[in-house]
């Protein structure tokens, strides 16, 4: 995460406007902890699925 933010957050910025911001899965604490500025909703994993 630290490694986008440093090199590629101010271009992708600048390409989008940001409207909300979805996580699906289980993200660690330490995920979690870096996306709070984002305000993220969160989706449980589908049930069932497999590859």
């Amino acid at each position: 995460m630290a490694s986008f933010l440093e090199k590629f957050a101010g271009r992708f910025g600048a390409l989008s406007t940001m409207t909300r911001f979805v996580v699906h899965g289980r993200p660690s604490a330490a995920a979690r902890e870096a996306l709070v500025p984002f305000q993220p909703v969160y989706m449980a994993p589908l049930g069932g699925f497999r590859r």
